[in-house]
């Protein structure tokens, strides 16, 4: 398993079968540890990615990050954990993501940032809208 830059995060599914990676390369990965090697494309993000974290039940990796030193933007997003496809738009933050986190059903995602927000996204299909999110769920809810 290797990234062109350092790795900032790692994470073994639920099941055990897969690992995935972070880097500073702006890159997710998936990978199969039998046998070794990349199960997706690279995941690419705008900025160093901090974090990958499966869903619950393994179908879905959520990336977040955002430039490294911590400046003016930040991104976290939901994909597809067999094929690398994205699920959602970007979850944008005026400050490097911290944190992201989903819900126990991975209907709803949580992500903090240096901009010192905490915003929840509801990412259940939404087919009113043209994303798939529920927009008035997109505002800060907490703030420093």
């Amino acid at each position: 398993m290797k990234h062109r830059r350092s790795v900032t995060y790692v994470e073994y599914s639920r099941d055990g079968r897969f690992v995935a990676t972070a880097s500073r390369d702006n890159t997710a990965r998936v990978w199969t540890l039998e046998p070794e090697m990349p199960s997706t494309p690279p995941l690419q993000l705008n900025a160093s990615v901090i974090s990958a974290r499966f869903s619950s039940d393994g179908r879905r990796l959520l990336t977040a990050g955002g430039e490294i030193p911590p400046r003016t933007r930040g991104e976290a997003r939901v994909w597809d954990a067999a094929t690398g496809e994205p699920l959602t738009t970007r979850m944008m933050h005026s400050g490097t993501v911290t944190s992201a986190s989903f819900s126990p059903d991975a209907r709803v995602v949580v992500t903090t940032s240096y901009d010192g927000t905490v915003k929840l996204w509801n990412i259940a299909p939404d087919p009113r809208t043209a994303d798939g999110m529920t927009p008035a769920l997109q505002d800060p809810v907490f703030r420093r």
